[in-house]
């Protein structure tokens, strides 16, 4: 399972539904579970999608990896 934290314009984790997220910005993307199934595929500059059921919630880019 791959959990994000979304982050607002200011880099803090946005913690309440209440709270506009922008149309363009940053999470943390925390992986639980097998990490070595996710390992050789994350990699910088990897572009994907965020997709809940059949709808695209965003695109994105990998910019940072620490395991």
């Amino acid at each position: 399972m791959i959990y994000p934290e979304i982050l607002d314009k200011n880099g803090q984790i946005i913690n309440s539904r209440d709270e506009e997220m922008n149309s363009e910005g940053k999470a943390f993307m925390w992986i639980f579970g097998d990490k070595d199934l996710h390992k050789n595929k994350l990699l910088l500059g990897t572009e994907g999608y965020w997709v809940v059921g059949s709808y695209t919630l965003a695109e994105v880019v990998i910019t940072h990896v620490f395991f």
